[in-house]
């Protein structure tokens, strides 16, 4: 038994935090797409995170490699970027968002070498925002002073459309600025099940 995909538990998020302090920071006007990077969040946050949002943990022999966290809709809307939403700039209507069960892509990240099944864990935490009644999927990708691609292309191969962007600051890099991508739930479906590899996706059946 090689990898195991699961639901996060409390304990993990040492291990959240551990993984995020490995992962490549770009510097200047460097780009990355090999794993990406994280801002912010600290042990507590990872705790709180893990109890009240969609997160899973992807293990390989043992040890915790990757994970993922999405946000859902009742707390999306509590949440700092959604107070901020009126200062982002918007190409949609926003109060065609506003209008919708929205959730957020907060966070996904994988040690060197175990990308390859980010795929799949971002696959089972979208399918169940989706399938608890989400109708819209948020989420942010920064642009400058450092460029993060790393999701890009799986946002983009899933229905993802650029609407937005907006100004944000973060303590280890200061101001930064970031684009804001939209999922349609049913254009994602659409998308999703045309790919080559969608019944790899599927296979893993998640205890929630």
């Amino acid at each position: 038994m090689k990898r195991i995909l699961r639901k996060s538990v409390p304990t993990d998020a040492a291990a959240f935090v551990a993984l995020k302090s490995k992962l490549p920071m770009p510097t200047g006007n460097d780009q990355t797409s090999a794993g990406g990077f994280l801002l912010g969040t600290d042990l507590a946050t990872y705790e709180w995170y893990i109890q009240n949002t969609y997160s899973l943990s992807l293990e390989y022999e043992g040890n915790l490699v990757g994970f993922g966290i999405l946000i859902p809709d009742a707390i999306v809307k509590q949440g700092e970027l959604w107070a901020k939403r009126n200062a982002a700039e918007w190409q949609v209507d926003v109060g065609s968002i506003e209008n919708k069960a929205v959730c957020y892509f907060e966070q996904l990240a994988f040690l060197k070498g175990y990308g390859r099944f980010a795929p799949e864990l971002c696959y089972h935490l979208i399918d169940r925002a989706f399938g608890q009644g989400h109708e819209l999927l948020l989420t942010t990708t920064v642009n400058r002073p450092v460029v993060n691609q790393a999701a890009i292309p799986f946002i983009r191969a899933v229905g993802g459309q650029l609407v937005g962007n907006i100004d944000e600051y973060y303590p280890e890099v200061g101001p930064i600025h970031s684009d804001i991508w939209a999922i349609e739930s049913e254009e994602y479906f659409r998308k999703v099940q045309g790919l080559s590899f969608y019944p790899r996706l599927k296979a893993n059946t998640i205890k929630w």
